[in-house]
């Protein structure tokens, strides 16, 4: 049965926001009582199916541990974990916390918090807060952005090259210089020691994120060359352009000259399927936007008619939380964690489901508010017309996935004709949303399609972190 008295509720505090000085920028906000009621009622049937989710949890035992059967991807989560019993996060090594921030991001995506009870007594920052989940990603982050080891780039012109290397080196542009050298001086590192140098020292050498990601990926086809040769697939699609062909040539002469023909091709191909779409920058959202108060909390909000043809990857953070504590701040705070301390970074290749919107249409799964992302150049790993889902656990998987290859694929309608326009179009009336799997994206604000309902979370999130909240005003389409 419909509350009535939460609607009136949600129209006070619409009349009260009003009041606060954001009617300017938020025209559309405003919703009769009877759209308010069909809008509940399609909430009231969805908390239904959650109440008989959790309803038909076990409870858990946190006085013995005992635990439901764990899965194989838990249980290699417990075993990881055990190198860090006994330890608080000041005791443990700097070239762990990369390992540890990703380990935690691991124990989460599983939905495997439940490990965390028997392990809680031994590790001590392991906590079901996620307030104090974002605090460790901070206090893991500050230890890593604080390293200052030595390290100095040797250049490669320096050693023994032959003139038509020389030749090659010297047409490089700065970037691709250091990027070159940089990789050089990583002989002889392990892998830990090279992601920790990667995170650390590419912005201290001037590399944009986009370029520091072109870094890492760069050392790992190098070490496929090495190792796994035979992964040619992998390694040119890691390299991914024909500018990266030429560094890689430099540090893997022998390779790349036995194998240029076949690399060119793959390269050729990935570069023809590769997804480059508009993007809105942060700066943009920013320009539009106007400092208002929510129930206490001064935040910057826009309007998404004042931002010329708003376009984007959407990404909601509800629904990836754990089953037993799986309450919507849960989901925003842990989520929001991830992305900030673990997703952006270069080294990280964690590849996030997202939906894509732009010129006034927004498909979105389920709820109405969630995070707005900015891809770097070259990270949409697959987007398919149907939903992909979390089918990739890391950039390995979605090569092999192969989506452009398929018929679904958002490349393969592109190339074929169609506008993105068309492909939002006919998902929504099939009731789908295009997905795209993506890895390294930042938050470039928060979205909502109602502002009044809005929770909390993104609320305290966007003061505290100076994110500006985009309104959809209704724009949203919310698909199942």
């Amino acid at each position: 049965m419909v509350n009535i008295v939460n609607i009136l509720s949600k129209a006070e505090r619409l009349a009260r926001y009003r009041s606060s000085g954001a009617t300017n920028t938020i025209d559309n906000a405003t919703k009769t009582v009877a759209s308010k009621v069909e809008t509940t009622t399609s909430e009231a049937v969805k908390a239904a199916r959650k109440a008989k989710y959790k309803q038909d949890l076990k409870p858990l035992s946190t006085d013995t541990f005992t635990l439901e059967p764990l899965t194989k991807a838990q249980e290699g989560i417990l075993n990881n974990f055990q190198k860090y019993v006994g330890q608080s996060v000041d005791e443990i090594p700097i070239e762990d916390c990369i390992k540890l921030q990703e380990l935690l991001v691991s124990t989460y995506r599983n939905g495997s918090i439940k490990p965390s009870y028997a392990l809680k007594s031994k590790l001590p920052f392991l906590s079901d807060n996620p307030k104090e989940y974002l605090q460790l990603m901070e206090k893991l982050d500050e230890k890593i952005l604080k390293y200052a080891g030595e390290f100095k780039i040797k250049p490669l012109s320096n050693f023994r090259l032959n003139s038509s290397q020389v030749t090659a080196y010297n047409s490089l542009n700065t970037t691709d210089k250091v990027i070159t050298d940089f990789i050089y001086s990583l002989e002889g590192k392990s892998l830990d020691e090279a992601m920790l140098l990667i995170n650390t020292q590419s912005k201290r050498l001037g590399l944009s994120d986009d370029n520091a990601i072109r870094l890492f990926r760069l050392f790992e086809a190098r070490g496929l060359m090495r190792q796994s040769p035979e992964k040619l697939k992998h390694i040119a699609y890691r390299i991914g352009s024909q500018d990266n062909l030429k560094i890689m040539s430099l540090l893997e002469p022998k390779f790349c000259n036995a194998n240029q023909n076949k690399l060119t091709t793959i390269i050729e191909q990935v570069e023809k399927n590769a997804l480059n779409l508009k993007q809105t920058s942060a700066g943009e959202i920013l320009n539009v936007s106007k400092v208002v108060n929510i129930g206490g909390h001064k935040v910057s909000v826009c309007n998404a008619d004042d931002i010329p043809n708003l376009s984007g990857y959407f990404h909601t953070p509800q629904g990836w939380g754990d089953s037993l504590i799986g309450h919507t701040e849960n989901d925003i705070y842990r989520r929001f964690a991830n992305f900030k301390h673990v997703f952006s970074k270069p080294t990280n290749g964690n590849p996030v489901c997202y939906t894509y919107g732009t010129n006034g249409k927004y498909p979105m799964w389920s709820h109405d508010s969630g995070f707005f992302v900015n891809i770097p150049r070259g990270n949409v790993h697959a987007g398919s017309t149907t939903g992909l889902g979390s089918s990739c656990r890391g950039l390995d998987d979605c090569i092999n996935m192969n989506v452009s290859a398929s018929p679904s694929s958002v490349s393969t309608k592109l190339l074929s004709g169609h506008s993105i326009d068309d492909i939002i179009d006919a998902s929504i009336r099939m009731n789908r949303a295009p997905e795209y799997l993506c890895t390294n994206g930042t938050i470039q604000a928060f979205y909502t399609n109602d502002i009044t309902t809005m929770n909390k979370a993104y609320i305290e999130l966007a003061e505290r972190y100076k994110i500006p909240i985009i309104n959809l005003n209704g724009k949203g389409v919310l698909l199942s």
